[in-house]
């Protein structure tokens, strides 16, 4: 379906809609954090063009894009991979929320200390 010399894209094996894509890198890679800035870029690119031609493929004006990132995140297969899911209105798959609803919230009080955190740990 799509291929370059980092990234490609085909149809997942087990859909959840017409159209459900998986773009990856060819590099073998569990984790997001293992790419490299190219890679990573290329993925991005290759998700860009993948997902116009999915919404034009099929006359769709929505699309989930997600990653498992880890076992524990739900990510089965061992490989960074990024699903593209065309969405329909009423398609009654609801929206990434979803997954976390009974999922401890945290609350507004915590955000400065989770923020400061991450920001602490980013590279330059």
């Amino acid at each position: 379906m799509y291929r370059d010399q980092l990234v490609m894209a085909f149809l997942d094996a087990y859909p959840l809609a017409e159209g459900h894509t998986l773009v990856v890198p060819r590099r073998h890679v569990q984790r997001f954090e293992d790419l490299t800035e190219e890679e990573a870029c290329a993925l991005s690119r290759a998700l860009l063009k993948v997902s116009k031609a999915i919404s034009k493929a099929f006359g769709v004006d929505a699309l989930t894009i997600g990653v498992n990132d880890g076992p524990d995140a739900g990510q089965v297969v061992p490989h960074v991979h990024v699903h593209v899911i065309p969405r329909r209105q009423g398609d009654g798959a609801g929206n990434l929320h979803a997954i976390f609803r009974n999922a401890r919230r945290i609350s507004s009080v915590d955000m400065d200390d989770v923020a400061r955190r991450i920001s602490s740990n980013i590279e330059p």
